[in-house]
């Protein structure tokens, strides 16, 4: 599971305009298309701004795609959005990681990109920063977590015992037949 945060470059839309954008083919004369020159000036600014990632390119039939594999996360760039996907790791919930986020959303809202939170449903214009809701949604999963592994840790305690009581009955019942 992770948590993604998308970015459209078309003024104006609404949360739930959102989905039939990005579902449907993306043409060059689309307002949120995004060209392989603006992909190559965005990848090239957040280089310049110090951040570390490793880019694997792709041109096919559906278009240009760019991935950008930063150590724990990633920043996928399509011709129709952007999307930045940070796993539920301990280590995406650091201030470095937030910093790293927060920048790249300043970048992408400087090349005219609305940010879409899936999560809560919300279009922002401007540098909303993402890690209140992040850390909050992060808290929420690993609550969740931490409660399916108890409650599978009370599930094993108790077929344990059931089976402790099978074997003891089973000798009972053995010790008693003689």
């Amino acid at each position: 599971m992770s948590y993604d945060i998308y970015f459209i470059k078309k003024k104006g839309i609404t949360a739930s305009e959102i989905d039939v954008l990005l579902e449907g083919d993306v043409k060059s004369s689309d307002d949120h298309y995004v060209s392989k020159e603006l992909m190559v000036s965005i990848h090239q600014k957040l280089s310049q701004e110090g951040l570390i990632f490793e880019i694997f390119e792709s041109h096919d039939s559906d278009g240009d795609y760019y991935e950008l594999n930063f150590p724990t996360y990633q920043v996928s760039i399509f011709n129709s959005m952007i999307a930045i996907s940070l796993p539920y790791w301990d280590a995406n919930s650091e201030s470095e990681i937030d910093m790293e986020v927060q920048t790249i959303t300043f970048i992408l809202t400087e090349f005219g990109f609305l940010t879409y939170d899936p999560q809560t449903n919300e279009v922002t214009e401007g540098t909303k920063s993402v890690s209140k809701n992040f850390t909050e949604t992060k808290e929420y999963v690993e609550k969740r977590i931490n409660t399916n592994e108890e409650s599978s840790n009370n599930n094993l305690s108790y077929l344990w015992i059931g089976l402790g009581i099978i074997i003891v009955s089973l000798i009972i019942w053995k010790v008693v037949r003689r």
